[in-house]
């Protein structure tokens, strides 16, 4: 997982405590001299708090959304701002239709006059740039001596048992991902399967991953294995890869609306996204938020990363604060099979949602020590982790987990076709493990992901009457039994 974007120094103390709104009286604080890049600390009622050069555009000024009550009114405020400031002072840069929204650059020196402007209903948020971790961040813990290195992406042995469902013929063959990250290196564990690639940013048509998060990400979601042998398989194997490469927050959402757009043409069923932004606002006027619960209401199955800021309480991400979304947390499985092991990852975000209150995560699955494919030459690409060649490469965090939720979404659509998002997020969650001790629900949700039930689940509603085969688990082991023998817990 990223680290979530982070609009200057801002804190979660600090997050947690403003629950100013647009109707408040604005109150803005400027500070020395932006344009010089010599820094600045402006306040005000919707949330900013002290931003650095580094959150500002190229030439000083300050990229926001600004998201109306509808279209109509969107334009309204449009045509109000342009007549009382000059283009020096706001700038129009593209709408975000999706939201109701635009994306604008308001000279610093003027953003306490353009918010006092704003009419009685409109959301602002920072148009965060997407600032990832240094590669020693996302570095894996060193193995004790009594272990060896992870020899896969910890889904082909018994901890989730997901070879016993690609034995059965379900490699999400027939089944889209949409990947929104950093970008996608065109790696031979993808070859043939990349049916889409679209660069918000720059417009480049060609598959590239200058950061190389995004193609790790795709490797554990749909990765063929196709370098190692089959060694670094990813959890839907087969399955056609879109790629959307965002640097923004604005670009997120634009790359979302695309996605919603042309999920028919290039048959998109899920969405992941392993990133985030700090939630100020609740996730029924957090832009980002809104838009993947629309990504939602258009049928696809949208899974999100949790984030990196535990294990304080509060710390998810949005947009993992919307309710529809399968907002995922981490586990760390200590590397073995067996269950007693295991615990929250600590850098795992807990829950509940700031600042709503909402139980999340939903759910949680491996997140440390995860290997998969490289963008090689990209800012990943250094000694501070851990490679297989120039193939591979190791990182921890609930970006690692959300990929493995999102593959064995698309294994339960191959399964059975006919399932919804909502129908395919209630049999995860009926489905998991809550047996982590001490864990709580706004730490681990409902569970571990039960890939070997959730299949179970996804088969019998598909054709209970003929089902030849269900799986079930044995003393932890996958097993394939007669159809008369069903588990109860996996009969709800």
């Amino acid at each position: 997982m990223i680290n979530r974007v982070t609009p200057g120094s801002f804190s979660a103390s600090m997050r947690t405590s403003n629950k100013f709104t647009p109707t408040d009286d604005v109150a803005v604080r400027h500070e020395a001299d932006t344009g010089k890049g010599t820094g600045s600390a402006i306040y005000d009622n919707f949330g900013f708090s002290n931003f650095t050069p580094e959150d500002l555009t190229s030439d000083g000024k300050v990229p926001i959304i600004i998201a109306g009550k509808s279209k109509r009114s969107l334009k309204r405020l449009k045509g109000k701002l342009a007549k009382k400031f000059d283009i020096d002072q706001v700038k129009f840069k593209e709408d975000l239709p999706l939201v109701d929204g635009i994306k604008m650059e308001i000279d610093p020196y003027n953003f306490r006059q353009v918010m006092k402007a704003l009419p009685k209903g409109t959301q602002v948020v920072l148009d965060s740039k997407i600032k990832y971790p240094k590669p020693e961040q996302l570095k894996p813990k060193i193995p004790g001596p009594e272990k060896e290195s992870r020899p896969a992406l910890d889904i082909a042995n018994s901890t989730l048992g997901i070879n016993r469902l690609w034995e059965m013929g379900y490699t999400g063959k027939g089944v889209g991902i949409c990947v929104i990250d950093s970008g996608l290196h065109p790696h031979k564990d993808f070859e043939g399967r990349i049916k889409a690639f679209v660069d918000i940013h720059d417009g480049k048509e060609t598959p590239h991953d200058p950061y190389g998060h995004g193609t790790h990400v795709t490797s554990v979601a749909a990765g063929s294995g196709a370098e190692s042998a089959g060694k670094y398989k990813g959890v839907a194997p087969d399955a056609d890869i879109v790629a959307i490469r965002i640097t923004s927050v604005s670009e997120a959402i634009k790359g979302i609306q695309w996605a919603i757009e042309n999920k028919d043409k290039f048959n998109i069923d899920v969405i992941n996204m392993s990133l985030g932004d700090f939630p100020i606002k609740s996730y029924k006027t957090d832009p980002w938020a809104q838009a993947a619960e629309k990504a939602w209401d258009a049928g696809m199955l949208v899974v999100v990363a949790a984030g990196n800021e535990g294990p304080g309480e509060g710390t998810i991400s949005t947009p993992g604060i919307a309710p529809k979304v399968i907002t995922v947390g981490a586990i760390d499985d200590q590397n073995t099979p067996e269950r007693g092991d295991d615990e929250i990852a600590e850098f795992s975000s807990r829950g509940p949602t700031s600042p709503d209150g909402l139980t999340k995560p939903d759910i949680v699955a491996p997140g440390v020590e995860i290997f998969g494919a490289l963008s090689p030459d990209s800012t990943l690409d250094t000694p501070d982790l851990p490679h297989v060649g120039k193939k591979y490469i190791g990182i921890s965090g609930s970006s690692m987990a959300t990929p493995l939720v999102s593959g064995l979404g698309a294994l339960l659509i191959q399964a059975n076709p006919d399932l919804s998002n909502e129908d395919i997020k209630r049999i995860l969650m009926d489905t998991a493990e809550n047996y982590i001790p001490g864990a709580k629900p706004e730490d681990q949700g409902v569970g571990l992901i039960d890939p070997i039930e959730a299949l179970q689940v996804a088969l019998l509603r598909k054709d209970p009457k003929n089902l030849p085969m269900v799986i079930k688990k044995e003393n932890n082991l996958p097993m394939l039994i007669a159809d008369n023998v069903i588990d109860k817990k996996s009969n709800k």
